[in-house]
């Protein structure tokens, strides 16, 4: 079994880990990036705090970059050898955040590996507007 070094979070514990666990296997949508750089925040350890981490221990530094190094059966954007980029967040891609480029306050935004997924459509109570038709946010007219 292949091991890798990975800065963790543990329950019960405020401080990063660096911890050595197997390399996992991609599932059929997955990706396999050999991290060459991640940073981990004091944000992301306030996070911790909070508890919204739901499955621990996680590995920390969810924005990295590095080359692609496995593929699932399903994936057809990405090959092995790739460099990427990784974007830990899910959203709708559809409101008026998704649309301006601030996709952060997106009503759906989810986390991979920590939230539950997005649904198919804009949850109507959640929702802004622009995703029901409406093109302003506030004071601001969008394009």
């Amino acid at each position: 079994m292949q091991t890798m070094l990975a800065v963790r979070a543990h329950r019960g514990s405020l401080d990063a880990h660096l911890d050595e666990i197997p390399v996992p296997e991609p599932g059929p949508d997955d990706v396999l990036v050999k991290v060459a750089a991640a940073g981990v925040s004091a944000g992301m350890l306030r996070v911790l705090e909070t508890g919204y981490f739901r499955y621990l221990p996680t590995t920390l530094g969810p924005d990295g970059a590095g080359t692609v190094t496995a593929v699932g059966s399903h994936v057809k954007q990405v090959k092995v050898g790739d460099r990427v980029r990784i974007h830990p967040n899910v959203n709708c891609r559809r409101c008026v955040y998704c649309r301006t480029d601030r996709d952060m306050m997106c009503p759906e935004l989810a986390v991979m590996g920590q939230s539950e997924p997005i649904t198919e459509s804009p949850r109507k109570d959640t929702c802004c507007e622009s995703a029901c038709g409406n093109r302003s946010l506030g004071d601001e007219t969008l394009p």
